[in-house]
């Protein structure tokens, strides 16, 4: 009874230290040494069984079920931190993707890809950005889409890199902003970003979401399927 009470406790203080440690570079050394302390006494607060992922099977369309301690613990206090014009980019390898995470899901999709899904934080700032990104790869090992998925407060550095890197413009849209490359007249590229459903003053870093995906120029591949059905979703709605 003792013992359970035990792991109680440290699940809840993980649970409020962790993203106070992560906005907080100031006590970030502290809370990283206590988190390996702990870890060293009790073992790991979440097993792989209990992971709960934050989004689905498909390539756009995320779910709102939350991170479980050992998620949030993952990229936050391992030293993951990553930038986005070093990994919004198509000429990279299943092992490169192995050798800069130490946490990697398989994803399968409906084109005959295979994804690679990482947890993504990119800084501690308003503009950094934290979620999933996944690469899918065709049979030749070669990157033909890149979605991601997550949070930011302030969305203008992923829009600048998307609007002059992968050259989508600004559409005329609901909500925060909504970024679309057109081939053929046909979206094969698209950043939608939304005013999260709760934005809280105290949590500025969480205040909108994004939902990215771009397709390789010129390789065959058109928008996954889900990202058709929130696009046409929006254009049914009047949002887009």
């Amino acid at each position: 009874m003792i013992g359970k009470s035990i792991r109680l406790a440290i699940m809840f203080a993980a649970a409020i230290a962790i993203p106070y440690a992560w906005f907080n570079p100031q006590v970030a050394n502290t809370v990283q040494a206590k988190w390996s302390d702990l870890q060293s006494s009790f073992g790991s607060v979440g097993q792989s069984g209990d992971t709960v992922s934050a989004y689905d099977g498909s390539t756009f369309t995320p779910q709102t079920s939350i991170p479980t301690a050992s998620d949030a613990s993952g990229p936050a206090l391992t030293g993951e931190v990553h930038r986005l014009n070093e990994i919004l980019r198509f000429d990279v390898s299943p092992r490169w993707v192995m050798q800069h995470w130490g946490r990697v899901s398989t994803i399968l999709s409906e084109s005959d890809l295979e994804g690679l899904r990482v947890p993504l934080v990119t800084g501690t700032d308003v503009t950094s950005v934290t979620g999933s990104l996944t690469y899918y790869f065709d049979k030749q090992q070669q990157v033909r889409r890149i979605t991601l998925h997550g949070h930011t407060g302030d969305d203008s550095q992923l829009v600048d890199i998307v609007t002059k890197q992968f050259k989508l413009r600004a559409e005329s849209a609901l909500g925060a902003g909504m970024y679309v490359s057109k081939w053929n007249g046909k979206p094969t590229s698209v950043l939608r970003v939304s005013h999260a459903p709760v934005v809280r003053a105290n949590s500025p870093h969480a205040s909108l979401q994004i939902a990215l995906e771009i397709n390789q120029p010129r390789a065959g591949f058109g928008s996954s399927a889900a990202a058709q059905e929130m696009l046409n979703h929006d254009q049914l709605t009047n949002r887009w």
